[in-house]
């Protein structure tokens, strides 16, 4: 991944249209900065990183406004998301960024973590600084410090290399949230990424967009149709579509026979809560270790 020229006003004004509507229809004030300005960073992931800040600060306001503000600092631009909203306490901003991914159909405010790990972990990729400040009943404000670009041509930067190269891992989880964090996570690390919320929606997702089998499949054990197991079982063993596609399933408990069964079809258990870290390295090592184990 490399850093290059990112315009904001393009941005800002698509991020304005794109949330308006949300704002609105919670009777919220939505101000976002107009700026011709031009950053150093990634357009994609700098995207992906205010959309989780604004959709986060809509979603737990329930009334006043959200704000995006900017101001030129020397030679960077400051930005700040800031909300009315209830607030964090101490403890609860130390936990804001923690890299849990929780694939077991969180609601409510369960969907915050996720994305803010994503936030992040985008912000130490790109090398922009990110701060939280808070405090309950007063809202939060979250400040990404950015190296600014002027009249000088951007001069491309390396950045942390991406763990993956381009290999495509399917992804089941019943919530649409975190199939959208999981998606921006995996794309994060250098991965392709098809999510669906059940075994044969992910199959029809693949076969609609002409992308063959997965090369890793990380499924909920737990979705809204009943347990994975069995369907991903006939998927990924011998006669299946995916048949020999290595499989990842991801609880927060397994009773004794169904670990049993688990191992003898040769899948993977990973436990909950999982950091993206550790995820991340797991996907890395079963990927290695299937490809080592390719014929030719």
């Amino acid at each position: 991944m490399r850093r290059s020229g990112a315009s904001l006003s393009e941005l800002l004004a698509d991020l304005r249209t794109q949330f308006s509507v949300a704002a609105l229809g919670k009777g919220l004030a939505l101000h976002i900065d107009e700026v011709d300005a031009t950053v150093r960073s990634d357009a994609h992931l700098l995207r992906r990183m205010l959309m989780n800040l604004l959709s986060n600060a809509i979603k737990y306001t329930a009334a006043g406004e959200v704000a995006l503000n900017l101001r030129r600092d020397g030679d960077a631009w400051v930005l700040r998301v800031r909300d009315t909203g209830p607030g964090m306490a101490p403890e609860q901003q130390e936990a804001a960024f923690a890299e849990y991914v929780r694939l077991d159909s969180a609601r409510g405010t369960d969907g915050l973590g996720i994305g803010l790990a994503i936030v992040r972990q985008s912000a130490d990729l790109l090398g922009h600084r990110l701060t939280l400040t808070s405090a309950v009943g007063q809202g939060s404000c979250f400040t990404l410090r950015m190296d600014a670009v002027d009249d000088s041509p951007p001069v491309a930067e390396p950045v942390v290399a991406a763990a993956g190269t381009g290999q495509l891992i399917g992804v089941v989880d019943d919530d649409e949230q975190i199939r959208e964090a999981m998606q921006a996570l995996l794309t994060l690390h250098g991965y392709r990424a098809c999510a669906a919320p059940s075994l044969e929606a992910l199959q029809q997702a693949l076969a609609a967009q002409q992308l063959g089998r997965p090369q890793l499949v990380l499924s909920d054990f737990h979705l809204a149709t009943g347990d994975s197991l069995e369907p991903l079982a006939a998927r990924v063993g011998e006669g299946g579509p995916w048949a020999g596609v290595p499989a990842v399933l991801i609880t927060g408990d397994l009773p004794g026979e169904v670990l049993a069964r688990c191992e003898a079809l040769g899948l993977t258990v990973a436990y909950k809560p999982l950091s993206a870290r550790k995820l991340t390295h797991l996907i890395s090592t079963i990927l290695a270790e299937s490809a080592a184990a390719a014929p030719g």
